[in-house]
């Protein structure tokens, strides 16, 4: 019997390599097609591996590996295709708005003065790309045997969802608002376009509501229900403040937070990796 599609489950599999987060909003993070320079940190196996890119010009080492966050022939040729559509709508819009924070994209405050941005490209699409990913690297960590921070449940519930989605024209899916999707927000900083400046690309080590999940030069929270964790702050340094009610992907926004501000929250992330890390390691 062949395989099928993990998303569809209905169509034999496309023997293709699928990126579990889109390769360009991925660059920023893995850097250029073909030049990539990758490190894989498994905390609770205590393993750092490196992948670089076929073109790259590093002379560490010769070795063939194969591309971390990818998989081959998981998708049938439909759903690829179809993810791909929904993709093109997004990546490049998106990044050049964040390329210009600071540059001339307007940025706009609440009245208890939390910066935003307008994003111009309609919820719909916005959610539908970002459920994808969501659930991609989720189903990711699944692939691999290590945990998801969503549920076995939870992760049909939005594969379902997408599914419905990406088989929509993008023109289609326009007509109506969302209205029974979960809470999702977007985080980002200035300055972040810097292909030195080190960014992730996982869901956060520990769950959390909202979740939180890396994507390069974007912060992304799901909620699975409506109260924040009262150490949500204490576990990811993202103050529940700016997380007002409106300022949400339903509505086409982005919330933007200082240099600062981002900067606490990946030198959490790298401490808290460290430390599992090292107990890992050296048990006691």
């Amino acid at each position: 019997m062949n395989k099928k599609c993990i998303l569809c489950k209905t169509n034999d599999v496309y023997a293709i390599k699928s990126h579990m987060t889109p390769a360009g909003i991925a660059s920023g993070t893995f850097g250029k097609r073909h030049i990539e320079e990758i490190y894989t940190i498994d905390p609770n196996e205590s393993t750092i591996d490196v992948y670089f890119g076929p073109q790259n010009k590093q002379t560490e080492t010769t070795e063939i590996k194969p591309e971390p966050h990818t998989h081959r022939g998981i998708f049938c040729k439909k759903c690829e295709d179809n993810l791909a559509l929904y993709e093109s709508e997004v990546q490049t819009k998106l990044k050049a708005i964040i390329d210009n924070i600071g540059k001339g994209t307007e940025i706009k405050r609440t009245k208890s003065d939390t910066k935003y941005l307008e994003l111009n490209i309609h919820p719909n699409i916005l959610q539908t790309f970002f459920q994808s990913i969501i659930w991609r690297q989720c189903i990711d960590q699944v692939i691999k045997g290590k945990d998801s921070p969503l549920d076995e449940s939870e992760l049909e519930a939005i594969r379902v969802k997408i599914l419905q989605c990406i088989y929509t024209n993008p023109k289609e899916i326009t007509e109506n608002l969302f209205t029974d999707n979960h809470r999702i927000a977007l985080l980002c900083t200035y300055n972040k376009n810097d292909p030195n400046d080190a960014t992730f690309i996982n869901p956060h080590i520990y769950k959390t509501n909202p979740q939180l999940f890396f994507i390069g030069t974007i912060l992304l929270l799901y909620w699975n229900k409506d109260e924040i964790d009262t150490d949500f702050e204490k576990k990811t340094q993202i103050p529940p403040e700016i997380l007002e009610s409106d300022l949400q992907l339903a509505n086409g926004l982005l919330i933007l937070i200082n240099e600062s501000q981002w900067e606490k929250i990946m030198k959490l992330l790298v401490k808290t990796t460290a430390s599992i890390y090292n107990k890992s390691k050296h048990p006691k």
